[in-house]
This record gives structure tokens, C-alpha cells and sequence, in this order.
């Protein structure tokens, strides 16, 4: 397995799913890292690329890895792609509002 280009800003996804399928993963509920995110981070610099980057790895997953997505995982693509074709200043606003609630249990 390697990290793929074509899959800039998401690299790191497509290669969980190609070790999901030769293998279970599994989560851990303790904190090992905390992960800071503010305003200038590239994820939000590249809001857009990121989320054209994460909807690739998705087709890629259901048809070079042939996974079987879920009618949540169907409904969550069809929102992100409607995300895509929103102007990118409210595609900043929502993802800051939802990122940076003040009612946020968990630090990031």
C-alpha cells in the first residue's frame, strides 16, 4: 500500500480503507492524541479540495475496493456533494459552525 497523489488532502483515508479490507479495524475509546485545528490549518485553507479529495476516495472505496455502502453513508455523499456545489464561503461558514461550537464537549 502506498499513499496516492490523486488522492490529495485525503491520502491517509483511501489507505485506512485498503488496510480495512484486509483487516478489522477497530476504534479505541481512550484519547492517544489531541489534534488542533484552527482557522489557517490546510484542512480549512483546502475546505474544498479536501472535501472533492474525501468524495473521490469514497467512489474509489465502493468501486476499485468494492465496498457496500450504508444508506447513511449514501445520504452523507449526497450532502457533501451538494457542499461541493455551494459557494465556498458558506461551505467555510457551516464547517467553522460546526467545528467550532461553543457548546463542544471535546477540545480540539
Amino acid at each position: 500500500f502506498c499513499y496516492m497523489e490523486r488522492y490529495r488532502y485525503a491520502e491517509d483515508y483511501f489507505l485506512w480503507l485498503q488496510l480495512g479490507k484486509i483487516g478489522h479495524l477497530q476504534t479505541i475509546d481512550d484519547v492517544v492524541l489531541k489534534y488542533r485545528l484552527n482557522k489557517s490549518a490546510i484542512h480549512v485553507r483546502h475546505l474544498k479540495g479536501v472535501l472533492w479529495s474525501t468524495l473521490k476516495v469514497k467512489i474509489s472505496g465502493v468501486f476499485t475496493l468494492g465496498m457496500r455502502p450504508s444508506a447513511y453513508d449514501v445520504v452523507r455523499f449526497i450532502s457533501e456533494c451538494i457542499l461541493l456545489l455551494m459557494p465556498s464561503f458558506l461551505v467555510l461558514w457551516i464547517f467553522m459552525r460546526m467545528m467550532f461550537r461553543k457548546d463542544m464537549k471535546t477540545q480540539l
